[in-house]
């Protein structure tokens, strides 16, 4: 690549781009999982962080956005020159955002706990930006 293609700072639509792929795997597991409960009562009873009832789903969820979004902060940091870790971090803000929208149009009740979720979001794309900065 040319170092005409790194840049400062990312654009706003690489940022978005970024959120999509942060927030790809977890509609996926949602949407999945609308099919074996439609109505997902039972399901968010079963992913209640606070009660103490922790579920084979709720921990598959929290590895999944981890993941999700580490890969997701990694390719964003990877199309700056320096800031890896900021740059990481916002694209798990703006993952986070993204989720937000989608569980706002689709599930307005209310799915997960959205405390822990901010977190995972931004510790998954600052890990993705600090894994960035000591491979580059």
């Amino acid at each position: 690549m040319s170092q005409k293609m790194f840049k400062e700072h990312p654009k706003i639509i690489e940022y978005v781009q970024g959120a999509s792929i942060a927030n790809a795997p977890t509609f996926l597991l949602f949407i999945i999982l609308s099919f074996v409960d439609p109505d997902l009562e039972s399901l968010v009873h079963s992913m209640q962080f606070f009660n103490y009832s922790l579920s084979i789903l709720s921990i598959l969820a929290f590895i999944l956005l981890v993941v999700s979004t580490l890969i997701a902060g990694f390719l964003v940091a990877g199309r700056v020159t320096s800031r890896y870790v900021r740059t990481g971090t916002y694209t798990g803000a703006f993952s986070y955002l993204m989720f937000l929208i989608y569980k706002l149009f689709f599930y307005p009740s209310g799915m997960l706990p959205e405390s822990w979720m901010f977190l995972v979001f931004l510790i998954g794309g600052g890990l993705g930006g600090l894994l960035k900065r000591y491979l580059s």
